[in-house]
């Protein structure tokens, strides 16, 4: 797969671990469903921690991408969704701090960090849908 970062003169710098834009060519895509901070056993991982639960839902994407022979290096697109916005400082701490084991290179997706009411379970702080494209 061949991706290169969009980022044309005139567009501010992004504002955390991500990039605007993203140009790809690559023959396969895949898309996962919105992941969360649930471990193997079913079990949600630290109930009230964001970053935590955000350590889970990479983890649980990381194998779904690997079942999809991709990894994190084929991510050309996640959404994020925060259950709270008074979680929202400590979420992007804990993506900066764990994003480097994940994109070693630097290279951060696109990503579109979006606040809501409730997620599909109260206890569930962080949901994230990733898009992956791969030769």
């Amino acid at each position: 797969m061949k991706k290169s970062v969009l980022a044309p003169q005139g567009v501010h710098p992004p504002v955390g671990a991500y990039s605007h834009g993203f140009k790809v060519e690559g023959k396969r895509v895949l898309f996962l469903a919105g992941q969360v901070g649930i471990d193997p056993s079913g079990n949600l991982v630290s109930p009230g921690d964001v970053a935590a639960q955000l350590e889970q839902t990479l983890e649980n994407i990381r194998l779904l991408l690997a079942e999809g022979g991709a990894d994190f290096s084929n991510v050309v697109k996640f959404t994020t969704f925060l259950r709270n916005y008074e979680d929202a400082p400590r979420f992007m701490e804990a993506r900066r701090e764990l994003f480097p084991r994940y994109f070693p290179d630097g290279v951060y997706p696109p990503n579109s960090l979006v606040i809501v009411k409730s997620l599909v379970r109260e206890d569930l702080l962080i949901e994230i849908e990733a898009i992956a494209v791969t030769d």
